[in-house]
């Protein structure tokens, strides 16, 4: 069976954190969990979001719960999708939640074979993203064989990383023995690759190329040992990006080949925010024109918005090489982006493009650093308080 948008339909439960998901995909449904604060129950994103969710959980003395949708819930969406040949149900990890049984309790009520059960074995955004590179496949035709060989390649390559503003809930809660034993697990190959690389990627986001490289060379080292191809992809892009400084051109084969090396299907979502390092590396070098081509597919790929004002600050800077005017839009909506966002670090550092041709100055610089007094002293900060220093 060929699979397409019109005959499949994907159903959720809002622990993917993408309540959006109908409204951008007709063939897309939620199916919300319940929240319960005491006595009283909420259905997840629909009667509870997000923002109340936090402010009640800030005053209230016992911490709220959570339970998995019941079986009817599940039946009512996938009778409601009844136009659709296949179903596929993808949920929270089996083993951290009865979401998936309550899924499968459904699929055989309902009978037939309608529905797939899809076990990401994963949490939150990166059950979304899943969803995504599924709708990417549907989008071009695929078969029920390469949904699974997706799920599968995608439950043994990626992870989700995550931090907490406080260990206050996680004491409150009796988890801070989990998050420890989750810290232990560093030990393994797999982990240890996966927090080399995030370090590396982390600390290029923060324009510091010599940590940079030095995280990304262990990671290769430990995804090579390992046969992590994705993750070992991934640090190639860093580490090519960070010797580009001093040979430019072998940093543009480095970038190259990593970007290869994470170029199947289900990976493809990743390179909107890895693209845009290759382009960076062309522009270093003049290659103005590799450079924009490589702009254009990572916004054609892009269904992540985080990376969004970056991707346009970045093809500003190459469009100024070519001609200044032309950059202003990209910057226009890189900082509309970063504002809308509230991130203060990507404003600042298209501010800094724009100080270069010269669309902006000390005017706009000094109120950004004011805004971020306190903050880690990272290159772009250095770079704005040398601009204000010569002009003071």
């Amino acid at each position: 069976m060929i699979l397409t948008t019109a005959n499949t339909a994907i159903v959720l439960d809002s622990t993917a954190d993408f309540p959006a998901a109908p409204e951008r995909f007709t063939n897309m449904r939620v199916v919300p969990l319940y929240v319960r604060f005491g006595e009283e129950s909420y259905r997840d994103y629909v009667e509870l979001g997000p923002d109340e969710f936090y402010d009640r959980l800030r005053t209230v003395s016992e911490l709220p719960t959570t339970s998995q949708p019941t079986p009817q819930d599940f039946l009512a969406v996938y009778e409601e999708l009844s136009g659709y040949d296949r179903i596929l149900s993808l949920h929270i990890a089996s083993n951290l939640s009865g979401t998936y049984a309550s899924a499968g309790l459904a699929a055989q009520e309902l009978g037939g074979d309608r529905v797939r059960l899809l076990d990401s074995r994963t949490a939150s955004a990166a059950i979304a993203m899943l969803a995504l590179a599924i709708q990417r496949r549907l989008e071009r035709s695929t078969t029920d064989e390469e949904v699974e060989a997706l799920v599968e390649r995608y439950a043994g390559e990626t992870g989700l990383l995550f931090t907490v503003d406080t260990l206050e809930f996680l004491a409150k809660g009796g988890r801070i023995g989990r998050a420890r034993a989750l810290a232990g697990q560093l030990n393994h190959a797999y982990s240890w690759a996966q927090a080399e690389f995030y370090a590396s990627w982390l600390s290029a986001l923060m324009r510091d190329p010599g940590r940079a490289g030095t995280f990304a060379s262990s990671a290769i080292v430990a995804c090579e040992e390992g046969g992590f191809d994705f993750y070992g992809g991934l640090a190639q892009v860093i580490h090519g990006w960070a010797s580009s400084g001093s040979d430019p051109a072998a940093a543009i084969a480095e970038v190259s080949r990593g970007i290869e090396q994470v170029r199947a299907p289900e990976a493809d979502i990743c390179l909107s925010c890895f693209l845009p390092w290759l382009a960076e590396v062309h522009l270093l070098v003049g290659n103005v024109d590799e450079g924009l081509a490589a702009m254009r597919e990572a916004h054609e790929l892009a269904e992540e918005t985080f990376y969004a004002a970056e991707r346009w600050r970045l093809e500003g800077d190459i469009r100024a090489a070519i001609d200044p005017s032309g950059a202003s839009a990209c910057y226009a909506r890189s900082l509309e982006t970063a504002r809308l966002q509230g991130s203060l670090a990507f404003e600042l550092r298209t501010t800094l493009s724009m100080c270069n041709i010269n669309l902006c100055g000390a005017r706009e610089l000094r109120p950004l650093l004011e805004r971020m007094r306190g903050t880690y002293e990272d290159h772009d900060v250095s770079d704005a308080r040398e601009i204000l220093s010569l002009v003071s």
